[in-house]
């Protein structure tokens, strides 16, 4: 996850930290957290992640208390990965059929009580 937001703040996409540390507090243990998603390709790599966090006072989007904050981080390099196995055949006929990369598997990375 930090390495996606590094990748979005070299690339001008992102102005917020990016290190483990804050990644960790804001997305993993953040106890307004509501939760954190992660799309993944068939090969376990990471495309984004989604947050969804609880609005505190004097956050930096000026969002009013009681709403809630929804963070989205797609890896520059995800159009890449799910192109990597766009075109490999299942199975080896005349007419082979090709494996969907376009639809990342999704899981939970956390869900807060």
């Amino acid at each position: 996850m930090s390495a996606i937001r590094e990748k979005l703040v070299a690339a001008g996409g992102r102005k917020m930290a990016a290190d483990v540390e804050y990644v960790g507090l804001y997305y993993v243990v953040n106890p307004a957290g509501i939760s954190c998603t992660l799309a993944e390709d068939d090969n376990g790599n990471l495309l984004g992640f989604q947050s969804l966090v609880r609005v505190a006072p004097d956050n930096p989007y000026d969002t009013p208390v009681g709403w809630g904050i929804i963070g989205t981080n797609v890896s520059p390099d995800a159009a890449e990965l799910l192109a990597l196995g766009a075109a490999i055949p299942l199975e080896r006929d005349s007419q082979p059929q090709h494996r969907r990369n376009s639809e990342p598997f999704l899981r939970q990375a956390h869900q807060w009580s």
